[in-house]
């Protein structure tokens, strides 16, 4: 019985410690299935909350690369949104798989606007392959995937050093003995970039025998200047001028001749004047003046300027006379230029000419004309001034004959720059028009900060049009006698604003002549202290019926906006600073969007989303082409059978594509404007905008080697291995071109604005 009692004891210990450990089993799983739903940030919302909240959760998730190689970073960011609201302070789980192995977790919170961002930097040791990045909060997912590719990645080589190019010149090709020499030049990359603070040595020899030697540092232009005086008895005959910068040396020559006697002072004549006497800090200093030799306008004389503020240079400059003797300069004062008076010098055929203006506060009243901005025009207490009748400059035959003779000059200017009236008129006749277009010549007309220039085709043009005698007319207009002009907020004038006209008589009545059949280059100087990023300015003209700016497009090069168009009205130069808050982390696209929506070329869906993932149809990139292209519109016509004219945001647009050889259409008469356009129908149409604008461009091509290359269809070929090899288009981390593909709205962008870069 004793040995019955204890067995039964013993299994009574048994079984209750088996019961023991299923118990504990059983606790550390719910606490595990707990910590798990911790981690997952799942815990801390009520569950009846979280499943209504994850029926109507959006988790947006995008990297800022398709591809990656070991030790690169992959950038991961997206938003959570519920019933379309933004969520901050939600848990939002990372995970990363490669096949069906986890690699990387990690968890974190939105931010206040409902964004979250996650970078994992990809291990050096790393499988090529895919990976998949799964995004979890609100027990919701969303996926995408990326590649790591194979590292073939090769050290940088070493960059091909800068080429520089150097100048030298003498200001004259003789000298009496006595004479002042003025030696002067440049020092600029291949580029057109200015070398500055370089220190270039100047050595002047004859017949082997030393003359002047001495070392310049060159200015914030590229510029270096430096004089020295011919002795009394200066050898005749050869000089030789050296330049010398770094290993690189050019050489110039001039020639000394014996004085035979004493020079009138009359025989070399310089002037330098300024077109006021006052300025006020950030105004632009017009400089101009005339050369002349034995009491004859000088040509093609350089002029070396410079502008000082208590013996420290500020400016120094170089220009050349034109055909009058003439020169000029534009100097702008900065926004914090000192008070107080300053020195202007000019040098030139030996001798140089000084002369003063004084910089001033701006006095604070409504008269001043600082403001960049159009408004309406106040009531002011001045009196208007007495209406005076146009002054018209009469340009004859006589006046322009060495500059059509010439066989070095390729324009015929007419400087303007001594004329301070804000408004100028130039007249021509008719026949001297035509000579100027038999000689193959552009005329230029130049007034401070505006210059035309107009091709031997316009001129062409214009006369078939007009009467015996053509006016030019530029005015540069007050913004406040306009109607402020409507335009974004964020859209600031940056330059003048200047009225064109081109006029003509025929049977005594007088006759605008507004548009033309090839373009005028119109060059307006920007004020670069406003337009910070100079991508971001482009031309607008006023369409006065609806009272708006509207973009003409033009390119920024060294402070001057150029436009080219074919009618004139009032222009201007606007920068703008457009951003979206949903492209602030797609950094292979954001900048070309910005600068796009700056220029006014391409629009978001609202003021404040871009949607750059949406993708595009096959209207909206035709508009945006012509829009980025500026090809004119005219009426409609109904080329299209599926294009009505009710379809207004896009009709002209299309049609103007059309006739400009950039559509075709899907089959005859049919476009198929709200289909979804693939990336070789979009390479196909900005390769035929190429063309239309250079034509020359698209003689690039390469042999294409993507692996479905096969799959392009024989009308797009060509087209992508012109895109292709311009760097307009390139093909998918696997080496394919995916043709069929659909474009995107941030793709188009970058698309465009590398066509852009390329014709400009």
């Amino acid at each position: 019985m004793k040995k019955v009692f204890i067995i039964i004891l013993l299994l009574s210990l048994t079984f209750g410690n088996i019961m023991l450990s299923l118990a504990e089993d059983k606790t550390s799983v719910d606490k595990s299935v707990d910590e798990k739903q911790v981690e997952e940030g799942q815990s801390e919302i009520p569950s009846d909350e979280m499943e209504e909240a994850s029926n109507n959760t959006d988790v947006n998730i995008s990297t800022d690369q398709q591809s990656y190689i070991p030790e690169d970073t992959v950038v991961i960011t997206g938003n959570i949104l519920v019933n379309q609201q933004r969520m901050s302070e939600i848990d939002v789980l990372l995970t990363i798989k490669e096949g069906m192995n986890g690699i990387y977790t990690y968890q974190t919170k939105t931010d206040a606007n409902g964004n979250y961002e996650f970078t994992y930097r990809i291990p050096e040791d790393a499988n090529p392959g895919e990976y998949i990045v799964t995004v979890t909060s609100l027990q919701q997912s969303s996926e995408l995937t990326f590649e790591v590719l194979q590292n073939n990645r090769e050290e940088p080589e070493e960059p091909e050093p800068i080429q520089i190019e150097l100048s030298v010149a003498a200001d004259q090709h003789k000298y009496n003995q006595g004479d002042t020499v003025v030696i002067l030049g440049n020092l600029k990359t291949i580029n057109e970039e200015p070398v500055s603070d370089a220190e270039v040595s100047v050595r002047v020899e004859t017949n082997d025998q030393h003359i002047f030697s001495d070392d310049i540092i060159t200015n914030e232009e590229g510029f270096y200047a430096i004089t020295f005086d011919l002795s009394e008895e200066a050898i005749e005959g050869e000089y030789e001028v050296l330049a010398t910068y770094e290993t690189q040396f050019v050489r110039s020559t001039f020639e000394v001749e014996e004085l035979d006697e004493q020079p009138t002072p009359t025989e070399k004549e310089l002037t330098v004047s300024t077109k006021k006497s006052k300025y006020n800090p950030g105004d632009e200093v017009s400089i101009s003046g005339k050369v002349k030799k034995d009491g004859k306008s000088a040509s093609s004389i350089d002029v070396l300027i410079t502008v000082e503020r208590n013996g420290q240079e500020l400016f120094a400059g170089q220009e050349t006379t034109n055909a009058q003797g003439k020169y000029s300069l534009n100097y702008r004062l900065g926004l914090d230029a000192s008070i107080g008076e300053y020195d202007i010098s000019a040098t030139s055929v030996g001798i140089t000419e000084n002369t003063i203006f004084d910089v001033e506060l701006k006095q604070s009243d409504n008269s001043s004309g600082g403001n960049d901005k159009p408004s309406n025009g106040g009531s002011g207490s001045t009196p208007p001034k007495d209406e005076v009748e146009d002054e018209i400059l009469l340009v004859e035959e006589a006046d322009i004959k060495d500059q059509l003779s010439s066989n070095l000059e390729r324009n015929v200017e007419i400087n303007l720059n001594d004329n301070t009236e804000d408004k100028v008129m130039v007249e021509m006749n008719k026949d001297i028009l035509n000579k100027i277009h038999d000689a193959n010549k552009t005329l230029v007309i130049e007034k401070e900060n505006i210059k035309l220039n107009i091709s031997p085709e316009t001129l062409k043009g214009i006369t078939g049009v007009s009467g015996n005698d053509i006016t030019f007319s530029m005015d540069k207009v007050d913004p406040k006698k306009l109607t402020e002009a409507n335009k974004d907020t964020d859209q600031t004038i940056v330059s003048d604003i200047v009225d064109l006209k081109i006029t003509t008589k025929k049977n005594s009545n007088s006759i605008e002549i507004s548009t033309f059949n090839e373009p005028i280059e119109i060059a307006i100087n920007i004020n670069q202290i406003l337009a910070k990023d100079t991508r971001k300015v482009a031309g607008y003209v006023l369409n006065e019926q609806e009272n708006e700016w509207e973009y003409v497009g033009g390119k920024v090069k060294n402070g001057v906006l150029l436009i080219k168009t074919t009618h004139f009205s009032k222009y201007t130069a606007i920068a703008n600073d457009k951003t979206f808050s949903d492209i602030q982390n797609i950094n292979w696209a954001k900048d070309a969007i910005e600068v796009l929506a700056s220029r006014s070329i391409i629009k978001g869906t609202s003021d404040d989303i871009f949607a750059p993932s949406d993708e595009l149809t096959r209207a909206q990139f035709a508009l945006l082409v012509v829009r980025a292209l500026n090809i004119p519109l005219e009426e409609f016509k109904g080329s299209f059978i599926d294009v009505p004219e009710s379809l207004t945001w896009s009709a002209l647009e299309i049609e103007a594509a059309q006739r400009s050889g950039i559509v075709q259409g899907i089959s005859e008469g049919v476009f198929e404007p709200n289909e979804k356009i693939t990336r070789e129908q979009m390479a196909t149409m900005v390769v035929r905008a190429i063309n239309y604008k250079n034509p020359a461009l698209i003689d690039i091509k390469e042999e294409l080697v993507f692996n479905d290359t096969s799959d392009i269809q024989a009308y797009a070929l060509d087209a992508v291995s012109t895109a292709v090899s311009l760097g307009i288009l390139k093909g998918k981390a696997d080496n394919s071109f995916a043709p069929r593909d659909f474009a995107t709205r941030a793709e188009a962008a970058v698309m465009l604005y590398n066509v852009l870069n390329i014709l400009e």
